[in-house]
């Protein structure tokens, strides 16, 4: 990973100008220039690798023959593939908080949730070489009633990047750190990203809380001297993924000293781009990648 140029990679694609995790939203991060684009997989019922963020079929993004929910819809995996194409993921609804943060969102009616191939094929075919993939696998110990089961998720995206030869411009990510374990030993030489936030929203690291997260186990925060670097480096990881704000200089340094590359995310408006150039980090994940170029 080049020292000397940050990185960027498309969040959901490029997420503030098309819908996201759909193929405009990829191909508008091509034409952006960005480097690489990242996105999450889950599994259907039929046990089809889908681009899909949310557990469930969101209100603030899906319609149902040409209607908004009324409320989120059924978990995706309890969809088959079929089912889950009958929403139309072109737009965000306009009453919701999302569709407020995104002024120059440009919506295109009639587009589908793509699946993990549709997604490798336009990368094949219309991105530039050395076009980066950063794989989130949409997995949550928290919410096992709706996430798809975490091993079967990360052997069918292997899978997939196998079939295409893209496993060697790829970083899978997760949160949920035992998947990556399981990838690293499946697939050996992948590179893979450890996830971190330390927020209300999500905290998978559980910094001083009595026993091993479980998002993390079986490694303990609390037996690396608190040092989210080093139990990366320990668990084999390639990079270190950690939200914006949970960036420190000493845990830069720190990543630093044990040769980790530290990738930032999700950067959302000017004033986090600014910060975002001047963090240190060497990979920057935004919903605006033509704003870095």
């Amino acid at each position: 990973m080049a020292a000397d140029r940050q990185i960027i990679i498309a969040h959901r694609g490029a997420s503030g100008l098309a819908p996201e995790n759909t193929l405009p939203a990829f191909q508008a991060a091509i034409d952006a220039g960005a480097d690489g684009i990242e996105f999450d997989v889950q599994l259907t019922a039929d046990g089809v690798p889908v681009i899909v963020h949310d557990f469930r079929i969101a209100k603030h993004w899906a319609r149902l023959d040409g209607e908004w929910l009324n409320a989120d819809g059924p978990p995706v995996r309890d969809l088959s593939l079929a089912e889950v194409r009958r929403y139309d993921v072109g737009r965000l609804n306009p009453s919701s908080k999302y569709a407020r943060r995104y002024p120059d969102y440009r919506p295109i009616d009639g587009t589908r949730i793509p699946t993990l191939d549709d997604v490798l094929t336009l990368v094949r075919e219309k991105a530039p070489p050395g076009f980066q993939l950063w794989v989130e696998l949409k997995v949550a110990p928290s919410d096992e009633e709706l996430s798809s089961d975490p091993l079967a998720t990360t052997d069918a995206t292997l899978a997939a990047l196998k079939r295409f030869d893209m496993v060697g411009q790829s970083t899978l990510i997760s949160f949920y750190w035992p998947t990556l374990y399981h990838a690293q030993r499946e697939a050996p030489g992948i590179r893979t990203g450890y996830l971190s936030a330390e927020r209300d929203w999500l905290n998978n690291i559980q910094m001083g809380r009595p026993g091993r997260s479980a998002w993390t186990a079986p490694y303990d925060i609390d037996d690396y001297d608190r040092s989210i670097p080093a139990m990366v480096k320990a668990a084999g990881g390639a990079a270190w993924s950690v939200y914006h704000r949970d960036l420190t200089p000493a845990r830069l340094a720190d990543a630093q000293k044990l040769g980790l590359p530290v990738g930032i995310w999700t950067i959302r408006t000017r004033g986090e781009m600014e910060a975002a150039r001047n963090s240190g980090a060497q990979v920057i994940t935004t919903d605006r990648p033509d704003w870095f170029r």
